[in-house]
């Protein structure tokens, strides 16, 4: 009838990669950053490191993935680094965190 508004559907969420297919990362470190449900970290996060932010779960939770890494020391140096800058960073365990996705989109 004229003057109602179709309900748009909602727009189906496709990885960047393709298929959805969540991965365990492995062996060694993997730094995470808390984001709140707040993409805008992504690009902040992205300022600081230059390369492609992953998005992972560890303990049914979102976080964005800073880096993976079987060095300790690299993976305590960028938990300082972004610690320092406001960042809620922690280092856990890589064998525990599920890939997402690869690559967040930014804007």
């Amino acid at each position: 009838p004229a003057g109602v508004a179709a309900t748009p559907s909602p727009l189906p969420v496709v990885p960047s990669a393709g298929a959805y297919n969540p991965q365990p990362l492995g062996n060694g470190y993997a730094v995470l950053v808390d984001f709140f449900s707040n993409p805008q970290v992504a690009a902040e996060l992205w300022q600081i490191l230059r390369t492609d932010i992953g998005l992972v779960s560890y303990g049914q939770r979102p976080y964005l993935l800073a880096t993976s890494t079987r060095e300790q020391n690299r993976a305590n140096e960028l938990l300082q680094t972004l610690s320092d800058r406001g960042f809620f960073a922690t280092i856990v365990d890589s064998g525990n965190v599920i890939l997402l996705d690869s690559t967040v989109q930014l804007d």
